[in-house]
């Protein structure tokens, strides 16, 4: 009997050979060992064996071997954007995983996430994420980077317009009035000014230097 080559092998396996190739996908340790024809899909080293047994109407038999491995799927956080108006309460943070296979986990814990924003100054807001405490499962692992931060964003609140802190000499406080009397006609008594006119305009000087004026008919 002659021994497969492996380019033998790969030939027989192409053709299809009936049963006479073997297929064998191997994992052995960490307690849970694996053997079977069909592929594996967890994340480990396995030895893929290709053989063809000692048979009467067969040329050849043999087997070779070979390692490979399935590598863990690396996943990212992603925290989604979100926006309201100042004076809101805050929305709830979110995120998603992507990477992740339909149907699959790849976190163990959640991620924490935190923004400074109180609701109430208008502007843009980092939100963070804190994965302490967070694992992911045999599958899976951390893309690079691990996560992606998102943004709150706090528009104005409607009709709310800033102060121009100019004051306003158009009302009827800020108001003066210059009025001419003559000599005669005011009388001083202290920190009080008494003017006599057709109408009796009564000017009390204030401590600040400024007069309040009362009309008295």
């Amino acid at each position: 009997m002659i021994t497969a080559t492996n380019e033998e092998l790969f030939n027989a396996y192409l053709r299809g050979d009936g049963n006479a190739l073997r297929i064998l996908m191997e994992r052995h340790g960490d307690g849970d060992g694996y053997s079977s024809a069909t592929a594996p899909t967890d994340a480990r080293e396995y030895l893929l064996t290709i053989s063809v047994p000692e048979r009467d109407d067969l040329p050849y038999a043999g087997s070779q071997s070979y390692p490979f491995i399935i590598e863990k799927r690396p996943v990212m956080i992603k925290v989604e954007d979100k926006v309201m108006t100042a004076g809101e309460q805050l929305p709830s943070f979110t995120y998603i995983v992507e990477g992740v296979l339909p149907g699959e986990t790849a976190l163990i814990g959640e991620p924490k996430l935190t923004c400074v924003a109180n609701g109430k100054t208008a502007g843009s807001y980092e939100i963070t994420v804190d994965l302490t405490g967070v694992s992911y499962t045999p599958n899976y692992k951390a893309a690079d980077p691990a996560f992606v931060k998102g943004t709150l964003t706090v528009n104005p609140a409607p009709g709310a317009g800033g102060s121009s802190g100019r004051r306003d000499d158009s009302s009827e406080e800020n108001r003066s009035t210059s009025v001419k009397v003559p000599k005669e006609q005011i009388k001083v008594t202290g920190n009080s000014v008494t003017v006599t006119t057709t109408a009796k305009l009564l000017l009390t000087a204030m401590a600040a230097g400024r007069l309040r004026s009362v009309m008295h008919n």
